[in-house]
């Protein structure tokens, strides 16, 4: 797999050199260039496997494994390591939006629009608690670390804290609407928080199952969330392409990124913060060190929209996923290398 990949990545590399010698520069884009090009195809490896849209991704997180979820309702379980396949999962499911690691490693919880909700051993491969939505199947779905807790937002906007092992609801919060599009959990697990079509962004705490902030509205909708890992900062895509850093505590908004093209966007922090990355409609990723808020790379891997990355909780890798069917794992030091 890995050396498929591999071949992959040298082939966009000659690919890219063979249109720079004919005399056919690339359409100026801002920063990217043919050099940043060829660095931006050496820095990651191809997965394939997918035969529609990836929707969805995520690193156990001892990062033992990497799952992707698509379109074509299979859900692939890799090695993070390799990228070998180690096991796919399918029960006849609808398109895969959601996935998420029990906080052991030990099992995998995924939404799907076939209006069901799975948890899924990963020793075997059995689902053990198909649950139904009749409101429509969990758009995003968040583990809170000890993995008694699986937050659940659904298509019809409804937010749940449910039983990790069972998958049953144990709490509504709020009356749900319809117009709530994206979710993030703090990653001790205290807070979520939840983004709307008009602007809006409520935070709520798991424990108490009560809402503690309300941002200011947004010029245009949130469509991507991001906790920093302390916790104290909330990342925010709008549909605009901006991106605002929230402290939590003030519900105060404290700087504005900018450079990525509106629409659909996906978030992550690194795992110590230090980093936020962002994928966009145009099959871009960028990164920002957080504490300048510096630009600091900005790379085309993807053919189609970038729907959604994950950083791995122990390496500087970054996996990115497409619209194209594929995956990218990045190399976090290549990326940010001025």
């Amino acid at each position: 797999m890995v050396r498929s990949a591999r071949l992959v990545s040298t082939l966009s590399v000659l690919a890219l050199v063979a249109l720079a010698g004919c005399g056919r520069p690339p359409a100026a884009s801002g920063p990217r260039t043919v050099a940043g090009e060829l660095a931006a195809a050496a820095a990651s490896d191809v997965l394939r496997g997918h035969r529609k849209a990836v929707q969805a991704v995520a690193f156990s997180p001892d990062g033992r494994y990497l799952a992707s979820g698509g379109e074509d309702g299979v859900v692939l379980l890799r090695d993070a390591t390799s990228g070998e396949l180690v096991r796919e999962l399918q029960d006849r499911m609808g398109a895969i939006y959601g996935l998420a690691f029990s906080g052991d490693g030990e099992r995998l919880a995924t939404g799907s629009a076939d209006a069901r909700l799975r948890i899924w051993d990963l020793a075997d491969g059995r689902v053990l608690t198909p649950v139904n939505q009749p409101n429509g199947g969990a758009r995003h779905l968040a583990y809170t670390p000890d993995g008694a807790t699986l937050v659940a937002l659904g298509e019809d906007g409804v937010l749940q804290l449910r039983d990790g092992r069972t998958a049953e609801p144990r709490k509504t919060l709020g009356a749900g609407r319809d117009d709530v599009g994206s979710l993030a959990l703090s990653r001790d697990g205290k807070l979520v928080a939840v983004g709307d079509w008009r602007g809006g962004v409520e935070i709520w705490d798991v424990a108490e199952a009560v809402l503690v902030r309300r941002l200011a509205p947004q010029p245009d909708s949130v469509v991507a969330l991001a906790f920093a890992p302390d916790g104290r900062s909330l990342a925010a895509a709008a549909g605009d392409g901006l991106i605002r850093l929230w402290d939590v505590d003030t519900a105060q908004a404290y700087a504005t990124l900018t450079g990525v093209r509106g629409g659909r966007l996906s978030l992550a922090f690194s795992p110590d913060g230090g980093w936020l990355a962002a994928g966009g409609r145009d099959g871009g990723l960028r990164m920002w060190q957080v504490g300048s808020r510096t630009p600091l790379a900005v790379r085309k891997g993807h053919a189609g929209a970038v729907t959604a990355l994950a950083f791995h909780p122990k390496r500087r890798r970054l996996v990115t996923a497409g619209a194209d069917a594929t995956l990218r794992l990045w190399d976090v030091d290549a990326l940010v290398r001025r």
